[in-house]
């Protein structure tokens, strides 16, 4: 399950991040975009997510997986079109073929919520 590695990488990323804020400040809520095209199962990452954060700054935060289709350049409508599918890059307007993916492939890292830390009493 590759999907764990993701999200190892995806904390290191994230708790890199967090350096220079002070200390004790944890992540409640992280999202990211994953397209229909990188390989990335959501219910798996979700799985890996919550162990990968264990002992660490985002432990018990919640991920947001924004699922981003696939869409493609249209030679012959001449605009970006959604495909089909992911198994078919065919327009879904004409369904004229194409190899010129848009998106579809992102992992990307979109927004951090933080809470400060409880001040001291």
């Amino acid at each position: 399950m590759h999907e764990l590695s993701i999200a190892q990488s995806m904390i290191d990323v994230i708790l890199e991040q967090l350096s220079g804020q002070p200390d004790g400040v944890k992540v409640t809520r992280v999202r990211i975009a994953v397209g229909q095209l990188s390989g990335v199962i959501p219910p798996a990452l979700q799985s890996a997510f919550a162990s990968a954060t264990q002992g660490t700054a985002v432990q018990g935060g919640i991920l947001e997986i924004d699922e981003r289709p696939v869409r493609i350049w249209c030679p012959k409508c001449q605009s970006e079109q959604p495909a089909l599918s992911p198994q078919s890059l065919r327009c879904t307007t004409c369904h004229t073929l194409s190899q010129d993916v848009r998106s579809g492939r992102e992992l990307e890292l979109l927004e951090l919520t933080l809470v400060d830390p409880e001040p001291a009493g």
